[in-house]
């Protein structure tokens, strides 16, 4: 425990971050995406695994780069969308996928694949690259309340 402490302090001090950006980037948190993004979703008639699987086979495409997540934590976050969205965004814009499985284990797979990041209109241009990829219809952004 004491080893943990001490990598997450040299790191904190290192890269000079706030303690907030420090956990963001040691993968600690996704909360942002979740309460400030603007959130695109829809359910996907696939595994959780095949839609993440997917997901990064688009964002290669797209020239993106995954940085953290993982099929078991059932998200990505990937930013460099700046060459398929243009100067609208930065090279380190994130963009976070999750994919929550909504009939884990039934005969026909379902996934809620939630689109969501800080940009705006690059929330919705990856919903619009995505969805169609993965089968599904075009974006709609998510109802609040």
């Amino acid at each position: 425990m004491k080893q943990l402490i001490s990598l997450f302090l040299i790191t904190l001090i290192l890269t000079g971050c706030s303690p907030i950006e420090t956990a963001r980037v040691l993968d600690m948190t996704v909360r942002p995406f979740k309460t400030n993004g603007k959130i695109y979703s829809q359910d996907i008639p696939k595994d959780a695994y095949s839609c993440y699987q997917e997901t990064i086979h688009l964002f290669e495409e797209m020239e993106a780069t995954p940085l953290r997540g993982t099929p078991e934590k059932g998200f990505i976050v990937a930013i460099g969308f700046d060459k398929s969205f243009g100067k609208r965004c930065s090279d380190t814009t994130e963009v976070a996928v999750f994919f929550t499985p909504v009939n884990f284990g039934k005969d026909t797979p379902l996934t809620k694949v939630e689109v969501s990041a800080l940009n705006y209109p690059l929330s919705k241009f990856v919903a619009e690259k995505l969805f169609p990829a993965l089968g599904g219809g075009p974006a709609e952004e998510e109802e609040e309340g």
